[in-house]
């Protein structure tokens, strides 16, 4: 009997779910939608577009963002006030830049850049 019983309780689901319907289709909101949709997609079928070309058309930023390009790092420019000497060096990974903050120290360093 229980195979029964789920049967009357689907049939009672089945008859809510289309009275649910009934009441979407009386609905003014559903009815323009689906007028708008008809409209539309007679529209796209006489000029032959696909949604994707119309979405393409509607769109506000007609190009599509480029892939990032990883930016350059800006090289900084460092001078030694003891010789005079002017370095540029995009990382302190610089042979150069190495030595002096060996010899002087990372902020000290740091007090030497120009730009």
């Amino acid at each position: 009997m229980g195979v029964l019983q789920e049967f009357e309780a689907k049939q009672r689901d089945l008859e809510r779910l289309k009275k649910e319907l009934d009441n979407l289709e009386s609905d003014p909101r559903y009815t323009r939608d689906k007028r708008f949709l008809t409209s539309l997609e007679g529209l796209m079928r006489e000029f032959q577009k696909t949604p994707k070309a119309v979405l393409a058309e509607l769109d506000e930023n007609p190009h599509p963002p480029s892939k990032k390009q990883r930016q350059s790092k800006a090289p900084m420019k460092y001078r030694n006030p003891h010789t005079g000497v002017e370095i540029e060096a995009k990382t302190k990974a610089n042979r150069q830049l190495k030595t002096w903050i060996k010899d002087h120290g990372e902020w000290i360093l740091e007090s030497w850049r120009v730009s």
